[in-house]
């Protein structure tokens, strides 16, 4: 499936529809994730803290620096990261793979109700919190494409 959206992308690529293409995976290290990465110039790994998110988050990363042959935008977004008070190596781990944390999205009410309603959390709640952290997000991964 992967290899399918990345064929039409090239051919809307070529003809000038688009700047960026995002090819977005399912969660976890498997297959699809070695086609998605193929080619990418910059990756955005979406983890949860969680043992088993740090463990498919490392494996990720090892494919990354595996698969790569030229340098990479290597990124990582830490998803509902007030899951846990535990303390988790997200820091030694971006450092140790040569990564940036973009930023993290803690569990919001405001992002469980708009989702409900099939309406963007920055649209219903322009003013919120959580809004202001995918901004920031938003600007960090600008700033990784140019």
């Amino acid at each position: 499936m992967v290899r399918a959206v990345k064929k039409y992308a090239a051919t809307q690529l070529q003809k000038r529809k688009y700047d960026i293409v995002i090819i977005d995976t399912a969660p976890g290290a498997h297959c699809d994730i070695i086609h998605a990465l193929e080619g990418a110039n910059v990756v955005v790994s979406v983890t949860e803290p969680t043992p088993f998110g740090i463990h498919d988050l490392k494996r990720i990363l090892e494919l990354i620096t595996f698969l790569s042959s030229k340098p990479t935008s290597n990124n990582i977004i830490i998803n509902r990261s007030d899951l846990t008070s535990q303390k988790l190596p997200f820091d030694k781990i971006a450092k140790d793979y040569d990564s940036s944390i973009l930023g993290k999205i803690p569990m919001s009410r405001e992002v469980q109700l708009s989702y409900a309603e099939g309406i963007p959390v920055i649209k219903k709640f322009p003013r919120a919190e959580i809004t202001i952290q995918f901004e920031n997000i938003f600007k960090k991964l600008e700033g990784a494409i140019s």
